[in-house]
């Protein structure tokens, strides 16, 4: 019987940022399997859940976010960034907040 290789997964953490009510924060993280790279993921987090935000393909590429209010968020990235994913609003249990992206 052969063993099988586990496969290891890594990140990079871009953006880490706190709503200023403390009640989510919006990650983005470059993603990594066996050292390989995969993809950037945006991600919203609350307590008890969260959701994938946004997502592009391209390693080290320039990424920031800033919490306007609770719930409004600007992502700030550089103007030739291709997104394959990304939602203009995320909602979780009665909270909703509105994105904005913004080319540097």
């Amino acid at each position: 019987m052969k063993n099988k290789k586990e496969i290891e997964f890594s990140m990079f953490e871009l953006v880490n940022v706190k709503s200023p009510d403390n009640t989510k924060v919006f990650k983005v993280n470059e993603e990594f399997t066996d050292g390989n790279y995969i993809h950037t993921s945006g991600i919203m987090e609350w307590n008890s859940g969260g959701a994938g935000i946004m997502y592009f393909t391209g390693k080290g590429k320039r990424i920031s976010a800033k919490w306007i209010d609770n719930n409004n968020l600007e992502i700030i990235h550089e103007s030739n960034l291709i997104f394959d994913k990304n939602e203009n609003e995320s909602f979780f249990q009665g909270d909703k907040v509105k994105i904005e992206y913004k080319s540097e």
